[in-house]
């Protein structure tokens, strides 16, 4: 923990969390107080957000209560297979969903080596000691195609 903390600002370690609180069976699962930084920081209406997650609260315990909610069991896509649930009811939960797809897409960004061999603003630029983190563009100072 004490490797994190020093690798990651608080601002960037709220985020982490909050993104470990959008994987089913982690004990902050849906947790609002986990998720507020990053949702305040990503979604246009945060009231939106606070209602969707009440809503989705309620929908995954009655799917329990009547043995039809999926299994996100499958240990290291449990985020990814959350987000294919929500995105069925994209309509219906729109800022979670939005929320979701960032929160997949966080890990992919932050690799070293992306945008010139940052971490997309969650790190220090440099991998783990030991890692074999691997970056997502190849070639030094690489950046990832801007839209117009």
């Amino acid at each position: 923990m004490a490797e994190l903390e020093r690798r990651f600002s608080a601002n960037n370690m709220s985020m982490l969390h909050a993104v470990c609180a959008l994987m089913p069976g982690s004990v902050n699962f849906l947790d609002a107080d986990i998720l507020q930084p990053m949702a305040a920081h990503n979604t246009r209406n945060i009231d939106d957000f606070n209602l969707d997650l009440r809503q989705v609260k309620r929908m995954i315990a009655r799917k329990t209560t009547d043995n039809t909610m999926p299994d996100f069991d499958s240990k290291g896509d449990e985020l990814l297979a959350f987000a294919k649930f929500v995105s069925k009811y994209d309509e219906s939960f729109y800022e979670l969903n939005r929320l979701i797809g960032i929160a997949v897409t966080l890990p992919a960004v932050a690799q070293p080596g992306f945008g010139g061999g940052g971490t997309g603003g969650l790190g220090n630029g440099s991998p783990p000691a030991g890692s074999r983190a691997e970056p997502l563009v190849s070639g030094s100072g690489a950046q990832p195609p801007e839209s117009s």
